[in-house]
């Protein structure tokens, strides 16, 4: 089976007309879009506000809400980062490492400018909170590289394949189109690249007259993504960047280095993608917010669990669809999803709640106390009766604080 491409296009009304495309969205591995999440992004809360920005992603740190990639680079120069930031004025490099508010001291975005044409992102982190911000459009080729978690495609004659880590994802955004990224707590790897499409021509090779590639149009309201396997060169690159001890002026040179190989071999994948006749995989904005919907039941509706088949008819659509659509978007199965979000309430439950570990196993939806014992231990490292444990000593230690100071 071929790479597949994966196009949101907007809705078109009763006169099969596409409808305005500022709302249509789309998104990459391990990204949510929809509706709801828009409003959210849309409160109103000012940019500056240091809450507002803690929760955002490095566009909305830098340069505040609504900001584009471009904006966030010029902010670098700005005296508030200049103690993370270093410029080669020759070379036309800016390299900067922006500590991640309200995260652990290891947690970074990594981030490179070379002459304003090529932009790289390396977000290493373990993101306590969701973070989430709109992504405006802007003309770039971009690819990026998650380096942990695998998709699963399944396209109209139910033929699988699987998007593993050795694969990397090509997105041309259309014009007045925006997406949404959104980032649930968790560990999160990845590398982001962003390239002028002119830079791709002139600098990388990328050949003159293949303007049908569908990577390098350019149409409003229409956003392709298009999954595409790399080189195992690519993937030892990518490790370089991410692992590298380099410090300084030589870690500035070593990224711009690593970054500019990366280029490459992105022209090179985009150029041969024309010749691969790529299966298309189309989400409306309907499609967008079935998703979303999907999301919330999972996250919210326990006990009984939903079975594939139940929640397909749910939010009314087929198990191929949702299955195929919802790994796409946030980045884990169906089922992975559901089991995070029941180890999470239970957790929630065994820590604030006095009642008994069998109650807390059926409002997940598990009939054996034993069997939620083995589930939640394979998923924490810990048995249900440690939590609790643990709890209450931590209970009976801030009363015994209480206590004295009164």
């Amino acid at each position: 089976m071929s790479a597949p491409t994966i196009v949101a296009r907007p809705p078109e009304n009763n006169e099969g007309i596409p409808n305005p495309p500022a709302r249509c969205s789309t998104c990459f591995s391990g990204f949510s879009t929809g509706e709801e999440v828009i409003a959210q992004m849309q409160g109103a809360r000012a940019p500056d506000d240091p809450e507002y920005a803690n929760y955002g992603l490095f566009r909305t740190l830098l340069a505040g809400h609504g900001a584009t990639l471009r904006d966030a680079f010029d902010a670098l120069r700005s005296p508030r980062w200049a103690d993370h930031v270093t410029e080669v004025p020759d070379c036309g490099v800016i390299h900067a490492v922006i500590p991640i508010p309200g995260e652990d001291s290891g947690s970074n975005w990594e981030m490179i400018s070379i002459r304003d044409e090529i932009f790289a992102i390396v977000t290493k982190c373990d993101y306590h909170h969701p973070r989430q911000e709109i992504v405006p459009s802007e003309p770039f080729i971009e690819a990026h590289f998650p380096i942990e978690g695998d998709t699963t495609l399944i396209d109209d004659n139910n033929a699988d394949m699987a998007v593993r880590c050795a694969n990397m994802m090509v997105c041309r955004q259309g014009m007045d189109t925006n997406y949404v990224i959104h980032c649930p707590p968790g560990p999160r790897v990845l590398v982001s690249l962003y390239v002028a499409p002119k830079t791709m021509h002139n600098r990388f090779g990328l050949p003159v007259g293949i303007e049908d590639n569908p990577l390098l149009k350019r149409d409003p309201g229409e956003t392709v993504i298009a999954q595409l396997p790399i080189h195992p060169d690519v993937q030892a690159a990518l490790s370089l960047l991410i692992k590298s001890d380099f410090t300084g002026i030589r870690r500035t040179s070593f990224a711009e280095a690593k970054v500019i190989e990366l280029s490459c071999f992105v022209a090179d994948a985009v150029a041969s993608f024309r010749e691969e006749r790529a299966d298309n995989f189309t989400f409306s904005d309907r499609d967008l917010a079935i998703f979303d919907r999907a999301r919330h039941l999972l996250s919210t509706q326990f006990s009984p669990p939903l079975t594939i088949p139940a929640l397909a008819r749910a939010i009314g659509t087929n198990t191929n669809k949702l299955k195929t659509g919802f790994k796409l978007i946030y980045g884990m199965t169906v089922f992975e999803f559901a089991n995070q979000h029941r180890m999470q309430h239970a957790m929630t439950l065994l820590s604030t709640r006095h009642i008994p570990i069998s109650e807390v196993a059926q409002a997940i939806g598990y009939r054996s106390q034993a069997s939620f014992s083995t589930a939640f231990k394979e998923f924490f490292g810990r048995l249900p009766r440690d939590v609790r444990r643990e709890s209450s000593v931590e209970r009976a230690q801030r009363m015994g604080k209480g206590d004295r100071t009164s």
